[in-house]
């Protein structure tokens, strides 16, 4: 819009003191503004949110109760609309004062145009700035993160010899995101569902205590929470009982356990300690018939060697246990007992698809 060719006398600007007054006359100014588009708030919108409070008003006051009455249901569901209700009106004022915000040159001139007596002023409360949703945990897979505080106290009152449930989680933080990319033996978001059951509880103790021994040192000593004294006997103790329990008993967790304090002991530059293990994970996962795929057992000789491992549930658990066969086959490198004729295993697939749970066919060795 602009001014008309005939300027009014009413409109021209005032001589004070026989100067040129630079500010017009506040009740026939113009203002020329360019960039608004459809400023204000949209027809029907306030006769629509007042006919929402009035009915929500008549609710309340025809529901109306003696003083101190029991909470029910219908009053909480009243109480919610008012809360989205205020919710609402509060988004929209934040809108509004943002699309009708004007350049500097002509704010001065729009506040003297519209304050008019008893006008109340719209502006966004402090309490309505839209803050950063805060993104999800997850774990090394990119699935949701499966918090374990509640179920490690469980398992903590049945297992002594465990860290404290807080330290414990930090070590298996630490341990799927320094330690995870170089022994990839354990899908992390089913490891964490697996203490959600009773009946696999058992059978994680002695992960629990491999990952201590190898993730332990990562937690941070200096916040007062572990010392280097009680670090040194939590990785002593852990190392004993998963010697101790794993070489007890046959399965697929054992093998995990042991593999991982394998990879700890040569680490840490200790073979003449990593040598004993390595030989016995090289009987065992052969024994468990781990070093031939499942399909190609249903092929074997005539005289088939005792089934120690029950089938794999899905293709996740079946990958799982082909990771624990080759890092048992890297192990093994030097003065091997594992050949590849007594092979017969498809290699590994991609981390990423394992970690998505897609089902993919790799090649044999």
């Amino acid at each position: 819009m602009g001014l008309p060719l005939e300027t009014p006398k009413s409109l021209r600007v005032r001589d004070v003191g026989g100067e040129s007054s630079a500010v017009p006359e506040t009740s026939q100014c113009v203002i020329i503004v360019k960039d608004w588009n459809k400023p204000g708030i949209k027809t029907g919108v306030i006769e629509g949110l007042n006919r929402r409070v009035e009915a929500l008003e008549n609710t309340v006051f025809d529901n109306a109760q003696p003083p101190n009455p029991a909470p029910s249901s219908e009053s909480s569901q009243i109480i919610g609309a008012f809360s989205s209700l205020i919710q609402e009106l509060r988004g929209l004022v934040h809108n509004t004062a943002g699309s009708l915000s004007l350049p500097p040159a002509h704010s001065s001139v729009a506040q003297a145009q519209h304050a008019t007596p008893g006008s109340v002023a719209l502006s966004s409360p402090n309490d309505v700035q839209q803050h950063p949703r805060k993104r999800r945990r997850v774990d090394s897979c990119g699935n949701p993160n499966i918090e374990l505080a509640s179920q490690l106290n469980e398992l903590g009152s049945t297992s002594s010899q465990l860290p404290p449930p807080e330290l414990l989680e930090e070590v298996i933080n630490a341990y799927f995101i320094l330690v995870q990319p170089w022994i990839p033996i354990l899908h992390e978001t089913r490891f964490r569902s697996r203490f959600y059951s009773h009946e696999q509880l058992p059978c994680l103790t002695v992960l629990l205590h491999a990952i201590v021994v190898a993730a332990i040192r990562f937690v941070d000593t200096e916040n007062g929470k572990i010392s280097e004294k009680e670090l040194e006997t939590w990785t002593s103790r852990s190392r004993s009982i998963v010697l101790l329990s794993a070489m007890d008993g046959m399965s697929v967790e054992n093998l995990q356990a042991l593999s991982i304090i394998a990879f700890t002991d040569m680490g840490n530059g200790d073979m003449s300690r990593a040598w004993p293990i390595i030989g016995s994970l090289t009987r065992t996962v052969e024994y468990l018939q781990l070093s031939v795929e499942s399909d190609d057992r249903q092929q074997g000789p005539l005289l088939k060697p005792l089934t120690s491992l029950s089938p794999s549930q899905n293709w996740t658990q079946e990958e799982e246990r082909r990771r624990v066969f080759w890092s048992i086959f890297n192990l093994d490198r030097w003065n091997t007992s594992l050949t590849s004729d007594d092979v017969r295993r498809r290699l590994p697939a991609d981390g990423g698809l394992w970690h998505k749970e897609e089902t993919v066919l790799t090649p044999y060795f």
